[in-house]
Protein backbone atom coordinates (compact mmCIF):
# COMPACT_ATOMS: atom_id res chain seq x y z
CA UNK A 1 0.00 0.00 0.00
CA UNK A 2 1.23 3.49 -0.87
CA UNK A 3 -0.29 6.57 0.80
CA UNK A 4 0.26 10.05 -0.64
CA UNK A 5 -0.52 13.70 0.07
CA UNK A 6 0.97 15.71 -2.81
CA UNK A 7 0.54 19.28 -4.07
CA UNK A 8 -0.83 19.68 -7.63
CA UNK A 9 0.32 22.60 -9.80
CA UNK A 10 -0.53 23.89 -13.29
CA UNK A 11 2.97 23.11 -14.56
CA UNK A 12 5.99 20.95 -13.72
CA UNK A 13 7.85 23.64 -11.76
CA UNK A 14 8.31 22.34 -8.20
CA UNK A 15 8.05 25.82 -6.66
CA UNK A 16 4.77 26.76 -8.40
CA UNK A 17 1.82 27.65 -6.21
CA UNK A 18 -0.36 24.57 -5.67
CA UNK A 19 -3.90 24.71 -7.06
CA UNK A 20 -4.97 21.42 -5.45
CA UNK A 21 -3.84 18.74 -3.05
CA UNK A 22 -3.90 15.05 -4.11
CA UNK A 23 -4.60 12.82 -1.12
CA UNK A 24 -5.16 9.08 -1.24
CA UNK A 25 -3.68 5.61 -1.60
CA UNK A 26 -3.14 2.76 -3.99
CA UNK A 27 -2.74 -0.96 -3.47
CA UNK A 28 -1.09 -3.48 -5.77
CA UNK A 29 -3.73 -6.18 -5.77
CA UNK A 30 -2.68 -9.08 -8.04
CA UNK A 31 0.23 -11.50 -8.09
CA UNK A 32 -0.12 -12.60 -11.72
CA UNK A 33 0.21 -9.15 -13.32
CA UNK A 34 0.94 -5.58 -12.26
CA UNK A 35 -2.39 -4.00 -11.39
CA UNK A 36 -3.45 -1.59 -8.69
CA UNK A 37 -6.62 -0.35 -7.05
CA UNK A 38 -6.56 3.28 -6.04
CA UNK A 39 -8.69 5.95 -4.41
CA UNK A 40 -7.78 9.60 -4.06
CA UNK A 41 -9.24 13.06 -3.71
CA UNK A 42 -8.18 16.22 -5.48
CA UNK A 43 -8.94 19.02 -3.03
CA UNK A 44 -8.87 22.32 -4.95
CA UNK A 45 -7.39 25.08 -2.78
CA UNK A 46 -6.70 27.95 -5.19
CA UNK A 47 -8.87 31.05 -5.51
CA UNK A 48 -9.92 30.12 -9.04
CA UNK A 49 -11.12 26.58 -8.27
CA UNK A 50 -12.95 25.30 -5.20
CA UNK A 51 -14.31 21.85 -4.49
CA UNK A 52 -13.28 18.22 -4.48
CA UNK A 53 -12.97 15.47 -7.08
CA UNK A 54 -12.97 11.92 -5.70
CA UNK A 55 -11.45 9.37 -8.07
CA UNK A 56 -11.25 5.62 -7.61
CA UNK A 57 -10.91 2.49 -9.64
CA UNK A 58 -8.79 -0.37 -10.88
CA UNK A 59 -5.61 0.52 -12.73
CA UNK A 60 -5.26 -2.41 -15.13
CA UNK A 61 -1.77 -1.50 -16.30
CA UNK A 62 -1.75 -3.89 -19.29
CA UNK A 63 -4.91 -2.32 -20.75
CA UNK A 64 -4.68 0.60 -23.22
CA UNK A 65 -7.74 2.29 -21.62
CA UNK A 66 -8.85 2.53 -18.01
CA UNK A 67 -12.25 3.57 -16.68
CA UNK A 68 -12.35 5.59 -13.48
CA UNK A 69 -15.19 6.58 -11.21
CA UNK A 70 -15.25 10.35 -10.57
CA UNK A 71 -17.45 12.22 -8.10
CA UNK A 72 -17.54 16.02 -7.91
CA UNK A 73 -18.39 18.20 -4.92
CA UNK A 74 -18.25 21.96 -5.08
CA UNK A 75 -18.30 24.54 -7.82
CA UNK A 76 -17.27 24.57 -11.47
CA UNK A 77 -14.41 22.30 -12.59
CA UNK A 78 -13.44 21.99 -16.27
CA UNK A 79 -11.56 19.09 -17.86
CA UNK A 80 -9.42 20.02 -20.86
CA UNK A 81 -8.50 16.39 -21.49
CA UNK A 82 -8.97 13.15 -19.60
Amino acid sequence: MVVFDDPMTRDTNLVSTPMAQAQGFYIYDMKSTTNAWFAYSLVFISGEYKGTLNIMGADMMDEPRRDLSVEHYGHYVQFDSV
